[in-house]
């Protein structure tokens, strides 16, 4: 008898095992979902990028819509960035109302009319509107990504997360100038307007795809919605955490402490970012989005085909070589993938802003000293390409160099700087000022990413090669000051990094977990009520996570939630546990 109740426990456990890791199973497939649906959204932050610059020259263009000066070309393109402004600004606004799916579900549909509308363009205002309504869904998105990354998936999948985020920018921005390539070889309007429509599509599957995109616990938490978040919540444990525990647990009532969390971040305000405790990551964050974009990633992303033109390349040459920077961008993409985890966050930024600022220097030397000016560019016909912004140009083997120069520092830029700045900001922020903390940075990368963009032409035609040697001097002086200033954060809590910008110390001090930051309570009647054990809770600020501890089990809250609690004003509730 004693056999048969053995074997019978026996295959129950089997049974149960088996089912838990079907589960488990299953939720790992949605997190790949997940994955997809990110590299979506990165898809749709990048088209706009090369989706324009291309025909700006194109003869039938101009015949379609008249002759277009230097400040055209700029605003045409810059609409993006000024619809990323207001989108950064429009996501300040409705994220206390609206959850991370609305959003998702508001940006693709703000996408696509601003596609259908830049299909049936009939003038460059319309193309002025078109790109400045998709360029608010790029500016929503920006941080939407960002945000919904840091919520669902745990600490050990951000990076990786980040860049599969990157990795789609790059093959949107690919992908879209090589079907600009394609379809320019019809030399008319149709050209521009099947692009434009087919940018849609990434658009339409990403809408259909927030039908199984679970809402962001820490959303749900803070609006009310325990159910919903708990469910979330105990999806991602079984995930995450399925090795250190077989059993997952149910929060049955009301998370009183977590709602207290949401006041505190709610009456965080913007000018409590630059007093103390703060503004030394702030002025690190804006000094990282001023690299970004004055590093000249801006000029061979939106504008390769000027650059293109000024070394030499004409006709479907150039527009070949055009597609070398994007393909480069996009297979090397892929490789922080492998090692985003495991290298330093401040060499991983110095590693490419002082090569970069270096070769951006030498690509302006070598066109200034190699180069003569031209009162227009004509091709090898004789035909003025009528790009007024251009004129300056180098000899075909000098061209070569810096074509090859250029191909170097988009390289270096991909490995380094797409992805290192934006997982130290990430990180360096404190828990309750990183929502308006975020979302002030993307807006001033998007402002600077406007004014760049939008006086380019501008700069082309006045600076000439000296718009290079610009860039290249304000990046290096950048980095030097980042060398001095950036405090490597890989590795450590949040409770260890806001340590080491405190005033008083340097150093991250062993006991990290104080009295000031870990408070602990004493369940034991309540618990022993609820489940005839005995047990304490610890709830740490700063950490975000929680454990129940008794003699045998260790059970940790994965979702990423900071608490914040006041004495004496707290309501566990009830904890089950089991299957």
């Amino acid at each position: 008898m004693e056999n048969i109740k053995e074997s019978e426990t026996n295959s129950e456990n089997q049974l149960e095992y088996i089912g838990f890791m079907n589960s488990v199973k299953q939720v790992k497939r949605n997190i790949d979902k997940l994955s997809y649906l990110i590299l979506l959204g990165g898809m749709i932050l990048g088209m706009e990028i090369s989706s324009l610059t291309l025909f700006l020259n194109e003869s039938y263009f101009v015949e379609y819509f008249g002759s277009l000066t230097s400040f055209r070309q700029g605003l045409l393109t810059a609409a993006s960035p000024l619809g990323g402004i207001f989108g950064c600004m429009m996501y300040g606004i409705i994220m206390k109302s609206k959850g991370r799916i609305w959003s998702f579900r508001f940006g693709t549909t703000l996408w696509i009319i601003g596609s259908i509308i830049a299909a049936s363009v009939w003038n460059i205002w319309i193309i002025v509107i078109a790109r400045f309504l998709k360029g608010i869904t790029v500016g929503m998105f920006s941080i939407l990504l960002t945000a919904y990354i840091n919520e669902i998936f745990p600490m050990e999948r951000k990076g990786k997360s980040i860049a599969i985020l990157h990795f789609g920018t790059t093959v949107s921005i690919f992908l879209t100038y090589l079907l600009c390539s394609v379809f320019n070889f019809l030399k008319n309007h149709y050209s521009f307007r099947i692009v434009w429509m087919i940018e849609s599509i990434p658009a339409i599957f990403l809408l259909i795809g927030t039908l199984w995109m679970p809402e962001s616990p820490r959303w749900l938490t803070l609006h009310g919605e325990y159910e919903k978040a708990i469910m979330v919540q105990n999806r991602l444990i079984k995930e995450y955490n399925w090795k250190k525990i077989r059993n997952f647990f149910e929060l049955t009532d009301k998370l009183d402490i977590i709602t207290l969390y949401g006041k505190e971040s709610e009456s965080y305000g913007y000018n409590e970012l630059f007093k103390q405790g703060c503004w030394k990551q702030m002025l690190l964050c804006i000094l990282l989005q001023i690299l970004l974009n004055f590093s000249g990633m801006s000029i061979l992303l939106y504008y390769i085909p000027y650059v293109c033109e000024m070394i030499g390349l004409e006709n479907d040459f150039k527009i070949l070589a055009g597609l070398a920077p994007y393909f480069v961008n996009m297979l090397l993409g892929l490789l922080p993938l492998t090692y985003i985890e495991n290298i330093g966050r401040k060499d991983l930024i110095l590693v490419g802003s002082i090569p970069c600022s270096i070769f951006m220097i030498l690509i302006g030397t070598i066109m200034g000293v190699c180069g003569y000016s031209i009162d227009t560019l004509e091709g090898s016909t004789g035909v003025n390409n009528n790009n007024n912004s251009i004129n300056w140009k180098v000899d075909f083997q000098t061209g070569s160099i810096i074509f090859a120069l250029c191909l170097i520092f988009i390289s270096f830029f991909t490995l380094t700087l797409a992805n290192g700045p934006n997982i130290y900001i990430g990180e360096i922020l404190p828990l309750n000022a990183r929502p308006k903390g975020f979302i002030l940075n993307i807006f001033i990368g998007w402002v600077l990413n406007f004014s760049i963009t939008l006086l380019c032409p501008l700069l082309f035609c006045k600076l000439k090669w000296g718009v290079f040697l610009l860039f290249g001097i304000i990046s290096l002086m950048i980095s030097i000051i980042l060398f001095k200033c950036l405090i490597e954060t890989k590795g450590l809590e949040i409770g260890e990094i806001n340590k080491l910008f405190e005033p008083r110390t340097g150093r991250i001090e062993k006991d990290v977990q104080d009295s000031s930051e870990t408070k602990e309570f004493n369940f034991i009647s309540s618990l022993k009520s609820n489940s005839g054990q005995d047990g304490t809770g610890k709830l740490d600020e700063e950490k975000s996570n929680f454990k129940f501890l008794d003699d045998e089990k260790e059970i940790e809250l994965i979702t990423p939630i900071t608490f914040s609690i006041a004495d004496d004003e707290i309501d566990l509730g009830q904890v089950e546990q089991g299957i």
